[in-house]
């Protein structure tokens, strides 16, 4: 499984400082159990799965 993904720094204004945050790009197709099979592994406190956006229909 390929996925793209993005290592940030947040809560600083400092490069490489700051708490590290994973963020999975084009996540839909994974199940909860893929995603949180994959967050472990970027060795993070954090890690953000993006999906694509949907509205409801009434």
């Amino acid at each position: 499984m390929l996925l793209t993904y993005q290592i940030v720094d947040v809560f600083t204004r400092t490069r490489f400082g700051g708490n590290p945050l994973a963020v999975v790009l084009g996540s839909d197709n994974l199940t909860t159990d893929q995603m949180q099979a994959v967050a472990p592994e970027f060795n993070s406190s954090e890690t953000s799965f993006v999906l694509q956006a949907y509205s409801a229909r009434s």
